[in-house]
C-alpha cells in the first residue's frame, strides 16, 4: 500500500486517493482532524493538518518511514483527480422537457 499524507494530529498515514479532488485530504479518517466547525455550523478546512510525504527530503521523511515501518517505495505523490479531467473538452447535452401527462423527455 502506498501513502501520500501523514496527519499532524495523530500521525496516521493516508493514501493519495483519500484526497480525491483536493490537494490534501479533508479530514483524517482516524482522528477527524482537518475540519473545524464554527458555532454557526460553518465548516473550515485545515490544509496545514497534513504532511505531504512526497514533498519531504530524504532526511525529513526517514523518521516517518521508520516510525511506520514502511519503505520509500511506499510513498506516492498525489495529483488532484480533477486536474486530469480539466484537460478534456466540455460535453454539451441538449435536452427537451415535455411536462404533459405521460410525456417522456427527449435527449
Amino acid at each position: 500500500m502506498a501513502y501520500a499524507f501523514r496527519c499532524k494530529n495523530c500521525n496516521s498515514l493516508a493514501e493519495a486517493s483519500h484526497a480525491g479532488e483536493r490537494t490534501v485530504p479533508a479530514k483524517c479518517s482516524t482522528c477527524g482532524a482537518g475540519i473545524l466547525f464554527s458555532p454557526t455550523g460553518e465548516m473550515t478546512y485545515q490544509e496545514d493538518n497534513w504532511i505531504v510525504l512526497a514533498d519531504l527530503s530524504d532526511k525529513e521523511v526517514a523518521p516517518i518511514l521508520d516510525y511506520h515501518k514502511i519503505s520509500a517505495d511506499d510513498v506516492e505523490a498525489h495529483a488532484p483527480a480533477m486536474a486530469a479531467a480539466a484537460s478534456r473538452a466540455p460535453i454539451h447535452v441538449v435536452a427537451e422537457a415535455n411536462e404533459g401527462i405521460g410525456a417522456e423527455d427527449k435527449a
